[in-house]
């Protein structure tokens, strides 16, 4: 059964699907209404793998059970916690609701560290309550075929592993982010033998999962690097909503409501917008020294849009830089974002070099859907540069969105955001086009979505997940490579070597 060198579980062992129409537990802290990320990615997963068929009154208690994209066939349970973020007020008690045909367990948890989450200590205490009510729930519910943990928090993999064993189920790695590797890299963790028994309970639980979703093949290596075979690493991006999310470049409501004017017209601003998490993935404060250079230009105006623990040092930054070119804004519901992500004229989507192997900033999609430029600082030689440089390998349709510059190098960032400015709104325009092009093919709801249903029905049938998870081809014309594991991870070891970080900017919610 056990390889006690490796730790692989046996796949001749595991478990099989029982009959009946498969049911799928997902683990959670984040979930509707909260604004983060991971749950709003997760709410529209859950919602498109819901078995309610459109039109049958299962699909929510708002009375709209038409959802376009729906893939049915899956009873969906997901167990969450209590909202970070709530920006539009609605109910988040705990307990169980029907949500467009998935049932939601919201479990009570501490929540001392508070939305901002700046300290690491209650922030333990927050998690370590919430996987405790999470294992207690997720071990009472009705047994399950597939157990799907997400990462938030990190330990929810091993969470995740356990209730899979209770209930005799498949399980499956969704990871949005690779810990504790990532604090490591940002300095937040010390690199001592309590975080290395972590880490090897972490990659204990990986190496037995039945698969391991992740987002860009940079993560990808990571999890190579643990012992996962390349065949059952599925790599499927984050998504934005390419129906919810569109251009509105004329009228823009929140362009009006914050005097910013009609772009192209005279005296209208030119809007750098950053929307999202400021956190410590970014290095924000190189933008706040970009917007310090470009002060004198009386055109250009910074939009920091969203919060985090990075938020109150940013706006103590720009007091103490006396920026009158900037401001801060909370975050938007997301009933208004084709409005607001629309109001910029070029959007900023920051990432630090050393956290490259362990996220991939999901802002980036809800950016392409709206059709705005993006100006992505990040390495050259990341997937998240290559997306906007229109060098995939994978998609040679793919045209240049925007454009990139290296972390750390504050000129380079200040030059190319001046350069933007002096483009004509036509030609701003024409790159957007590109972006919404890319978004509706490869990167929207309706496009990933069925891939990760597809990732699914590969665990509970025994095939490889990675072959699963390769873009349908009338998204595009050709597929995700699979890799030799030991000969992409030499290739990638220089690139990747996880002792040669640097630092690091945050994942936002689009």
């Amino acid at each position: 059964m056990w390889n006690a060198r490796r730790l692989q579980f046996d796949l001749a062992a595991r478990p099989t699907v029982a009959a009946g129409p498969p049911r799928a537990l997902f683990l959670n802290r984040s979930y509707r209404p909260d604004a983060e990320a991971t749950g709003q990615l997760l709410t529209e997963l859950t919602e498109d793998l819901a078995a309610g068929e459109v039109g049958d009154g299962q699909n929510g208690e708002d009375g709209n059970d038409a959802l376009p994209g729906r893939l049915g066939g899956w009873r969906v349970h997901v167990i969450c916690g209590r909202p970070n973020s709530n920006p539009e007020g609605l109910p988040a008690k705990s307990g169980t609701t029907l949500w467009r045909g998935v049932t939601v367990q919201r479990v009570w948890h501490t929540r001392w560290a508070g939305g901002a989450k700046r300290s690491l200590v209650l922030r333990s205490v927050d998690y370590c309550s919430f996987l405790f009510a999470a294992l207690l729930r997720g071990a009472l519910v009705r047994r399950v075929d597939v157990v799907v943990a997400e990462t938030d928090p990190f330990p929810l993999a091993v969470v995740g592993r356990l209730l899979a064993w209770r209930h005799r189920a498949r399980f499956v790695v969704h990871a949005q982010d690779v810990h504790p590797e990532l604090g490591v890299a940002l300095g937040v963790l010390n690199d001592g033998p309590a975080v290395r028994a972590v880490r090897a309970l972490m990659h204990a639980a990986v190496r037995t999962a039945d698969a391991v979703v992740t987002l860009s093949t940079d993560m990808r290596r990571t999890f190579q690097r643990m012992g996962v075979p390349a065949d059952r690493i599925a790599v499927l991006p984050n998504w934005a909503d390419a129906d919810a999310v569109r251009p509105v470049r004329s009228g823009n409501r929140f362009r009006e409501r914050h005097g910013l004017g009609e772009p192209g017209e005279p005296g209208a601003k030119f809007v750098v917008m950053h929307s999202g998490n400021m956190g410590r993935t970014q290095r924000l404060e190189d933008v706040l020294a970009a917007a310090a250079r470009l002060s004198d230009d009386p055109r250009i105006l910074f939009l920091l849009v969203g919060g985090g623990a990075a938020e109150a040092g940013l706006k103590a930054g720009a007091q103490r830089l006396g920026l009158t070119n900037l401001r801060f804004l909370p975050y938007q519901p997301k009933s208004e974002l084709s409005e607001s992500l629309s109001a910029a004229d070029l959007h900023l989507v920051c990432t630090d070099a050393r956290v490259i192997p362990y996220l991939m900033p999901s802002k980036l999609y809800g950016v392409l859907a709206a059709g705005a430029p993006a100006l992505c600082v990040a390495p050259a030689d990341s997937e998240l540069a290559a997306t906007v440089t229109g060098d995939l390998p994978d998609d040679p349709r793919a045209e240049p969105c925007g454009w990139t510059c290296e972390p750390d190098d504050v000129t380079a960032l200040t030059e190319t955001i001046a350069a933007a400015a002096a483009l004509s709104a036509e030609e701003l325009r024409d790159l957007g086009d590109a972006g919404r092009q890319l978004a509706e093919g490869r990167f929207s709801r309706a496009a990933v979505t069925p891939r990760f249903a597809a990732v699914l029905r590969a665990v509970t049938e025994g095939t490889s997940p990675a072959q699963a998870a390769r873009p349908v081809p009338s998204s595009l014309p050709d597929t995700l490579p699979l890799c030799d594991a030991d000969e992409d991870v030499q290739d990638d070891a220089e690139a990747c070597d996880l002792h040669e970080a640097e630092t690091l900017p945050a994942r936002q919610a689009a």
